[in-house]
C-alpha cells in the first residue's frame, strides 16, 4: 500500500509542477494579448483622426 501512496504522491508532485509551469506560459500570454489589444486600440484611434481630418478622396499612385 505505501507504494501505491508514494507513486499518488509522485504524480501529485509532478503535476503541481506542470501548473506552474502552464500557469507562467498563460501569465505571458495574458501579457502578450494586453500589448496587442492596447495596440489595437491606438492605431483606432488613430485611424479615426486620419478620417476626420477631411483628406481628400484619391486614388492612390498606383492607379
Amino acid at each position: 500500500m505505501d507504494n501505491g501512496v508514494e507513486k499518488l504522491e509522485i504524480k501529485l508532485a509532478y503535476l503541481e509542477d506542470e501548473v506552474e509551469t502552464l500557469n507562467g506560459i498563460v501569465t505571458g500570454q495574458q501579457k502578450v494579448v494586453d500589448l496587442l489589444e492596447k495596440t489595437v486600440r491606438a492605431l483606432e484611434r488613430r485611424i479615426g483622426e486620419i478620417e476626420q481630418e477631411g483628406r481628400p478622396d484619391r486614388r492612390p499612385p498606383h492607379f
